[in-house]
């Protein structure tokens, strides 16, 4: 997790309003051109990117809209009682954060 999440603090440096234009945009570009099929760099440059909590949280208020969702469907089989609480674990998440601190934004350079 502690991994994980220099990962995504790492990538997210490299957005700006979700575009790749953050202090280490080239860099990421650099590795999703070496690790993709995508070559094009200007591609990436037009692309808005997902953006990905920085401190590890799921969104819970979003997985228990989709819960609730996928409980009035018959073709999936779930209770009444099964609930984001039983599923979210946080535990990885608390670790690491204990280790990193909580995320802070790398500033942006003049000219970026």
């Amino acid at each position: 997790m502690v991994a994980y999440l220099k990962s995504v603090r790492f990538f997210n440096d490299a957005l700006i309003d979700g575009h790749f234009k953050g202090p280490n945009a080239d860099e990421v570009i650099d590795i999703l051109i070496a690790a993709t099929p995508l070559k094009d760099r200007a591609v990436y440059k037009d692309v808005i990117a997902n953006w990905v909590n920085p401190d590890g949280r799921v969104n819970e208020t979003s997985l228990r809209k989709d819960l609730e969702f996928f409980k009035t469907r018959k073709e999936f089989d779930l209770s009444a009682s099964d609930s984001v609480d039983q599923a979210v674990d946080h535990s990885f998440v608390d670790h690491a954060l204990k280790i990193l601190g909580p995320y802070t934004p790398k500033a942006a350079t003049s000219g970026q």
